[in-house]
């Protein structure tokens, strides 16, 4: 008998749970799990749900990369520089490191056409 993890909304066996959380279990109750599959955002790159973090050297453009990723997801556009956008999504985009000044400069120059509503 499984019992329903919240965050997948699919039956885990019991033997797969330890304290709530899906932990280990056997080879056989694992292959008999049925997991739904992610949605795609980016196609082979964002999915829904998992946390995505993105890192590199200094001053490669990282912020201008997510913060241009975020609001194509944001605006429904269907292409983000390679990669095929499957799915228009609100985004929560979130950096530290710049003050409000700054991030409202950077977001100004990339949104000519005006920010997105989601």
């Amino acid at each position: 008998m499984g019992v329903t993890h919240d965050p997948l909304q699919v039956e885990v066996p019991r033997e797969c749970l330890d304290g709530g959380d899906v932990r280990s279990c056997r080879g056989p109750e694992f292959e008999k799990t049925t997991f739904p599959k992610p949605v795609e955002i980016i196609d082979g790159m964002i999915r829904e749900k998992p946390v995505n973090i993105i890192f590199a050297d200094t001053g490669v453009g990282k912020t201008f990369f997510a913060e241009d990723m975020s609001l194509c997801i944001a605006r429904g556009q269907t292409q983000f520089l390679a990669w095929s956008i499957v799915h228009s999504w609100p985004t929560i985009y979130f950096d530290a490191e710049p003050d409000p000044w700054e991030q409202q400069d950077r977001t100004t120059k990339l949104c000519s056409a005006g920010l997105p509503s989601n």
